[in-house]
């Protein structure tokens, strides 16, 4: 659901593993510390030398134990983030609100858009 939003984000669907790309070096310690003074979440940041220097990501480790609530509320904070550093570079994907996007998740999850 990210994608609607408008970042880039790697992996496989079924990955438990949401890379969301930053690419700037410069702003992962930004988004880090935003999500974690702001909105009390923790992030994964990974930049150059574990990745290529202009593909720094923001790693999401989503699990059973995570609610509807719990993925919401990461939502609501990355769409915030976002918007504040620049981070939306996605033009693939018709964007959406993200209270349209929460109200919609199961949908857009049985349509197989993540």
């Amino acid at each position: 659901m990210s994608l609607q939003l408008g970042f880039i984000v790697y992996g496989h669907r079924d990955s438990p593993i949401v890379p969301l790309l930053v690419f700037s070096p410069g702003k992962m310690g930004s988004f880090s510390r935003l999500m974690l003074e702001k909105y009390n979440i923790v992030t994964v940041v990974v930049a150059y030398p574990a990745t290529p220097l202009v593909s720094s990501r923001v790693r999401f480790c989503v699990s059973a134990a995570h609610t509807k609530e719990d993925i919401d509320r990461v939502l609501v904070a990355c769409d915030v983030v976002g918007d504040v550093l620049g981070l939306k570079l996605s033009s693939q994907h018709k964007r959406m609100k993200v209270d349209d996007i929460i109200k919609n998740s199961r949908m857009l999850v049985e349509a197989g858009d993540s």
